[in-house]
Formats: C-alpha cells, structure tokens, sequence
C-alpha cells in the first residue's frame, strides 16, 4: 500500500512539473512572437515612409548586412539580388544596404499606407525566428507618369537574439520563386489583408 502511494504521488508531482514547464515554454513563445511582430511591423511602416534612419536602428551592429531584393519586373531591375557585406573585423556594412534601400526610395514614389496578408511567425533553431507575410505597398501621390503604384512583396524577416533584443539578421524582399511584382495600375491588396 506504501509503494503505490508513493507511486501515484511521484505520478502527479511529474505531471505537475511537466505541464509547468510546458506553460512557460508557450508563454515564452508567445512573448517573442509578439516582440517580432511588433518589429516587423515597425520596419514595414518605416519602408512604407521611406525613413532610412528608422530602418537602419532596428539592424543589429552583428547584422551580416544582408538585404535580398528580387522582383518581376524590369522597373527595379537594378536592385535585384544580394545586397550585403561581411562585418568582420569592424568593416561597416551598412554601405551597400543603405545604397540599395536609398535606390529603392529614389525609384518609388511616395506609400501611403501598406497592408499585411498571410503573417505567419516561426522560431528556429538557436536564438532565430522568422516572419513570412505578403506586403503590399500602395502610393499616397497617384503621378500618372510614374511606372509604379502598387507593390506586392513577398517578405521574409530572419530575427536573431543578440544581446537581450531581437534584430535583423537578414530580409528579402521578394523570394527569388515569388519576385515583388511592380503594378503601375491601383491594384488593391485582398479584403482579407491587415
């Protein structure tokens, strides 16, 4: 009788610890998917005010520096690919991402607003999480000589944990088998868009 006593109070004291465990796992979860979120939304709000300055304070000074552009149409053509530098040794990276996002602003008109559709946030292995969305960037200034109006960007955020913030590690906008397509017509986002 002592033994199966003892058996079902070890029983209930691990099942308790476990599910204990498995709560503080969820709400940490949850906590970093909001503090991402709360980053990318940010970062896509500083794109859609072309505000270079926002953009480039949520990088990590350990960010490889890493922007990939890739879109459907000869518009932007010059931007397309890897757009990055290795930050060994104290080389300042932001060059080349800064020249590129600075392109980008030139060659664009003015956002209005932008909309998010199929936000989705995943952890990955190590101190990383990733954020996939469709954004879609629409003009305030409808020029009717611009060859832009819309932009629809499959955007992907890579996150890394680095010392005590999460922060850009790398970004593409655009995936290379789902370019950002360029419409110089209005082209409105799907009803089901944030």
């Amino acid at each position: 009788m002592l033994i199966v006593t003892f058996i079902a109070g070890f029983s209930i004291f691990n099942e308790t610890g476990s599910s204990q465990s498995e709560s503080s796992e969820t709400t940490n979860s949850t906590l970093i998917e909001q503090l991402v979120s709360q980053i990318a939304y940010s970062h896509w709000n500083y794109v859609s005010k072309k505000n270079l300055t926002g953009i480039f304070s949520q990088y990590s000074s350990y960010y490889q520096a890493v922007w990939f552009f890739f879109n459907g149409s000869n518009a932007l053509s010059g931007l397309n690919g890897r757009h990055d530098c290795n930050p060994a040794e104290g080389v300042d990276c932001s060059y080349n991402v800064r020249s590129a996002w600075m392109s980008f602003f030139n060659d664009t008109p003015s956002f209005g607003s932008f909309s998010v559709c199929g936000y989705n946030v995943s952890q990955q292995l190590g101190q990383r999480a990733l954020v996939s969305a469709t954004v879609w960037l629409e003009t305030s200034n409808k020029n009717p000589w611009s060859n832009v109006s819309t932009i629809e960007v499959p955007y992907q955020i890579v996150f890394e944990f680095v010392n005590g913030s999460w922060q850009f590690w790398k970004e593409y906008f655009g995936l290379p088998a789902e370019p950002a397509l360029l419409f110089a017509a209005d082209v409105s986002p799907p009803l089901t868009c944030s």
